[in-house]
């Protein structure tokens, strides 16, 4: 059974920590404060909806809206939940996204849509995929991820699993690089200092070694794209990422929540498809979900359909959790 009301609440639990964290860390996106409570839907209203739309709601979907008709900023990707009388499907509420995806990807094309605003992202209820609980497959379509990921068996897992990731990024924020003077002392085997003009990392782990971050630790993205463009084109995004120091540590002397890699991350020369994308302003803004002729595999396409001024960021989640360089685009 779905349990909506400890599932809202660790929700908020999570707006309230990531606002608290980004005010003390001075961050400069600052999430919304948590949503105030929304008044349930009746099950007169659900039953208008579901009119409406030609079918019943699955059961998880219906029981949310029976708890909250709607929601606000549910983690770093969804940032609203469409109340029931805004429910849709995707050819008539979604309709750019329809258009792109409807010849490739069935599923996705048919499916209901529930998120409102969210980073270049739809929640997706597929009412062609039905399991004995007569709930329908739930996923995340994102320009950025790319594409379709049908991540649960239903609308409340996929509300957990977004919650989770949002908890699973903060936690990673929260475990900033060991200063100076503490965690593991640097030694005649460390490598990859971010700091150093260098990037060879010379004579790597030998067996029975794994590679963990060393005292002054630190991840640097650096993020690449032309200063102009033009409407309706493919511009190609880059980004770098140099990561370090790293030590060689038996496998024995692991700490249990250490980070640890078989070889160093010291230069990654391109990241850029790794890296959740902040575009402003977000409403005229296409990511590629398919290669797109001539650019490098790892690297990122953005296309605008208004000009105007965009500035672009990266997050990167791994090693660490930082943030980019901003880059401005002009569109013309």
């Amino acid at each position: 059974m779905s349990d909506w009301k400890q599932l809202l609440a660790r929700c908020q639990q999570w707006h309230r920590d990531q606002a608290e964290w980004q005010r003390r860390s001075g961050e400069q996106f600052v999430p919304d404060p948590p949503p105030a409570p929304v008044v349930p839907a009746t099950d007169a209203q659900i039953a208008r909806e579901e009119a409406r739309l030609g079918m019943r709601l699955p059961p998880s979907l219906r029981s949310f809206y029976l708890h909250s008709n709607g929601h606000g900023v549910v983690g770093n990707f969804i940032w609203a939940v469409r109340p029931v009388e805004q429910l849709g499907w995707l050819r008539d509420v979604g309709r750019d996204l329809y258009d792109a995806i409807f010849e490739d990807d069935l599923p996705s094309a048919r499916s209901l849509l529930v998120s409102g605003d969210a980073d270049a992202s739809y929640w997706l209820l597929d009412p062609g995929d039905v399991d004995g609980r007569g709930e329908w497959r739930a996923g995340r379509w994102s320009s950025w991820n790319p594409g379709m990921n049908w991540i649960a068996a239903d609308f409340f897992g996929l509300f957990e699993n977004e919650v989770a990731t949002a908890e699973l990024l903060l936690a990673r924020e929260k475990s900033p690089p060991p200063p100076r003077g503490t965690g593991r002392p640097r030694n005649a085997q460390s490598v990859g200092d971010v700091n150093s003009p260098s990037v060879h990392a010379g004579n790597l782990a030998r067996n029975g070694y794994l590679w963990v971050p060393a005292e002054g630790f630190a991840s640097i993205v650096t993020l690449r794209a032309p200063a102009t463009a033009r409407v309706g084109e493919w511009v190609t995004v880059n980004a770098m990422r140099r990561s370090g120091p790293w030590n060689p540590v038996k496998h024995d002397e692991l700490r249990p929540d250490e980070i640890k890699l078989f070889e160093p991350l010291i230069f990654e020369q391109e990241v850029a498809a790794n890296l959740a994308l902040r575009v402003e302003p977000v409403d005229d803004v296409m990511f590629n979900t398919d290669p797109v002729p001539g650019v490098a595999p790892g690297a990122r396409s953005v296309m605008f359909s208004e000009p105007g001024l965009y500035t672009l960021q990266g997050h990167s989640a791994f090693p660490l959790g930082v943030l980019s360089n901003v880059v401005t685009i002009r569109v013309e």
